[in-house]
């Protein structure tokens, strides 16, 4: 039983990884080719990923769960950005 509710709530975390990936590449491809401004989730459709693959009932799953990060866009230019705002607040303070 424990496995088939560990299997639903990793499907549903890679259906929300693969919608939100989906609608972040489309976001930069917007924004990037036509100048258009859009919204996307930046960090939850790739912490939605990895968390599929760690809670998915396969054996070493665990080892690919850094994949769905470099899938999805804007997961890791948002994390640089973070980082870097949090950088720069603490050399001005």
């Amino acid at each position: 039983m424990i496995t088939v509710i560990r299997w639903i709530i990793a499907a549903v975390l890679f259906v929300f990884f693969l919608g939100t990936a989906f609608t972040n590449a489309w976001t930069i491809f917007r924004f990037y080719l036509r100048g258009e401004k859009g919204s996307s989730l930046p960090i939850f459709g790739g912490l939605a990923g990895v968390f599929s693959v760690l809670i998915a009932p396969i054996g070493q799953a665990w080892h690919w769960c850094w994949v769905p990060l470099i899938f999805d866009f804007w997961t890791l230019p948002s994390a640089f950005f973070w980082l870097r705002s949090k950088f720069k607040a603490n050399r001005q303070s």
